[in-house]
């Protein structure tokens, strides 16, 4: 065998020998850990309730100002209806009027429609649920309603979101605790952690979002977060 051959095998043997080596120590390093995904739940009640009340009304295509005048009057009536159940003017807020134009079937403007909407945030959601539930008051007044929602919120989430990522990191080292056992090695301390996005939701609810989900149709909520953690293993 040729000098120059006999160099290129020695040189070969001391390449594969090294990259040999580097997958070895790969992979005995990347079984030093075990990498798990915890979760918890939690069920919360909303504390503050939003109730938006629109109203408006139609009027003729020459009588715009009749139309402010009237919305002004519902938005008088409500809020005296308001007072009269227990909420509190600063409870309340008015929003700018909105005016939209109105067209006949033939595509020709036929008027207008001058539109306001209130908001009620209020912490007495039972008082709120029942004057949504039948706002009769407010209709005796004349006011036309063409929508009423009712948007629920927890008010003081940090200690909440606080509870379930400390669950969620214990039901993460539990998780890892059941595959060291059953591999036989024992577990060391957590290496690193990452929280996933909350996700409040309805009840019984099979809905999420990667960015998260803060569902307010319900009164009473689910909280959910995961953490995927990192611990060694020996």
């Amino acid at each position: 065998m040729r000098r120059f051959d006999v160099l290129v095998l020695a040189l070969a043997f001391v390449v594969g020998a090294t990259i040999f080596g580097l997958f070895f120590y790969q992979a005995r390093t990347g079984g030093d850990s075990i990498t798990v995904v915890g979760a918890a739940t939690e069920n919360v009640s909303a504390d503050v309730v939003k109730w938006r009340l629109t109203f408006g009304r139609n009027i003729r295509a020459d009588a715009v100002g009749e139309g402010y005048a009237l919305v002004a009057a519902d938005v008088r009536g409500i809020t005296e209806a308001l007072t009269a159940a227990g909420i509190g003017a600063k409870d309340v807020m008015v929003h700018p009027v909105t005016v939209n134009q109105l067209y006949g079937p033939e595509g020709i403007m036929s008027g207008y429609n001058v539109n306001q909407s209130m908001t009620v945030t209020s912490g007495d959601i039972d008082r709120i649920e029942k004057l949504a539930a039948s706002p009769a008051e407010l209709l005796g007044r004349g006011v036309v309603l063409q929508g009423s929602n009712l948007d629920y919120y927890v008010s003081e989430l940090a200690p909440v979101k606080q509870r379930l990522l400390a669950a969620a990191t214990e039901d993460a080292r539990k998780r890892a605790e059941e595959i060291a056992s059953n591999a036989h090695v024992r577990l060391t301390k957590i290496q690193s952690a990452r929280a996933g996005v909350f996700q409040i939701t309805e009840p019984y609810s099979t809905e999420v979002s990667d960015y998260g989900i803060y569902s307010t149709w319900t009164r009473e909520k689910a909280a959910t977060v995961t953490v995927r953690a990192v611990f060694g293993v020996r």
